[in-house]
């Protein structure tokens, strides 16, 4: 499915997870309606919404409020809208723009491929995630473009200060201190262990 506009295109593409599009050209304000349209409902399911904007050459400020105000949305309905394949170009103007913080960005080459599905890890009793595994040991926290943790034998452990963060035990992530339940790899209530 492909819909067009003078500026822009928006391709549904096949994805191992949920639902994914990929943007191509320039997100200019006149696209923003359509997205919109386009996003609406996959943003408000309780799954993952990829947008592989490896292709998206420019985002105007009406469009870097839009895909805000989407992960806002989708955030509330507990689903995911995730942002992979960033140029340095939109990256900049996200940044530019303070929304960086309040976007779930997956740096990664822009290969316009899905290398694999992405590890997600949630603290304890939140249904949002903060961090992401792009790679199969690396984590970098939402709204961050450097390795924040690396897991290791089931241990996680701080990038730059090598300090032990958390032990694995099948998806949750305990205290190596106090064995408290830290993280998971899936959305837990505040009540689960």
């Amino acid at each position: 499915m492909k819909l067009t506009s003078t500026a822009m295109r928006i391709e549904r593409i096949p994805a191992p997870e949920g639902t994914a599009f990929r943007l191509v050209g320039e997100l200019s304000d006149d696209d923003c309606p359509q997205l919109r349209r386009m996003l609406a409902g996959p943003v408000s399911d309780t799954n993952v919404t990829t947008l592989d904007l490896s292709a998206l050459e420019a985002c105007g400020t009406a469009g870097i409020a839009l895909l805000v105000d989407l992960t806002a949305r989708a955030d509330r309905a507990e689903g995911y809208l995730v942002l992979r394949s960033v140029s340095d170009t939109v990256f900049r103007s996200f940044a530019m723009s303070d929304a960086v913080s309040k976007l779930h960005i997956i740096r990664e080459p822009a290969t316009g491929a899905f290398s694999s599905a992405p590890r997600y890890l949630f603290r304890i009793g939140e249904t949002t995630p903060f961090a992401y595994a792009s790679s199969r040991h690396d984590f970098t926290r939402f709204g961050e473009e450097h390795v924040w943790a690396h897991q290791s034998h089931d241990w996680l452990i701080e990038a730059v200060s090598g300090t032990v963060l958390a032990h694995r035990t099948r998806t949750t992530y305990f205290s190596a201190e106090t064995g408290a339940s830290l993280y998971s790899e899936h959305p837990t209530s505040a009540t689960e262990p």
